[in-house]
């Protein structure tokens, strides 16, 4: 590491929790007028920067040495970890690499309920339902509205608990996906964006 740099490279690194904005990276599946910025960039095509908000919620430096640093870090979604680094990088004049990048969760899901590929292969996996995966609220429907959402008819709602929600049965059995009507006549129209029918 050139003399001199270490310093600054450091306090850099301790200034990633306040960042609250960042550039999407050219090579992204970001789109633009549907296309993906990575195809359009490929292309030659000159791109208005893509400036997105970010949140960090969580941030430990560890190690930090001449040869290697390393870092944990939860975002919100959407934040690229290797963008940072780039920053970081074309910030303190040094080049900087991603050697390795470990997600250890994602929405509910963390490496302690992950499977390994030998399972995968052999078809032992653990197959997680839906319900425990989504982050969606749900509205629980009688049994006897179950058939109507199944066809396509929307009951009426008491109440809706956010801009997109899931119907459920009874059961607990995931029926549609749903999305509040912003501009509706009533407080409680909605629309599907998918209805799941039963296999």
């Amino acid at each position: 590491m050139v003399s001199g740099t270490s310093g600054k490279l450091k306090d850099l690194f301790e200034q990633v929790p306040t960042w609250e904005t960042q550039e999407a990276p050219e090579l992204s599946a970001l789109k633009v007028n549907g296309r993906r910025r990575s195809d359009l960039f490929r292309e030659g095509v000159a791109l208005v920067p893509a400036v997105r908000k970010i949140r960090v919620y969580q941030y430990e430096l560890g190690i930090f040495s001449p040869e290697l640093i390393s870092f944990k870090i939860r975002v919100s979604a959407g934040t690229y970890i290797r963008k940072i680094v780039m920053d970081i990088s074309d910030r303190v004049g040094f080049p900087l690499r991603l050697e390795k990048l470990v997600r250890t969760s994602i929405g509910k899901l963390n490496l302690n309920q992950a499977d390994s590929y030998e399972n995968l292969l052999e078809g032992k996996v653990n197959i997680h339902p839906p319900e425990s995966i989504l982050e969606f609220p749900t509205v629980e429907i009688p049994s006897t509205e179950v058939k109507n959402v199944l066809n396509g008819r929307k009951p009426k709602l008491e109440w809706i608990p956010g801009t997109e929600f899931l119907l459920v049965s009874p059961e607990g059995e995931i029926l549609a996906w749903c999305r509040k009507e912003e501009h509706g006549i009533h407080e409680l129209d909605y629309k599907y964006l998918r209805v799941f029918p039963k296999n």
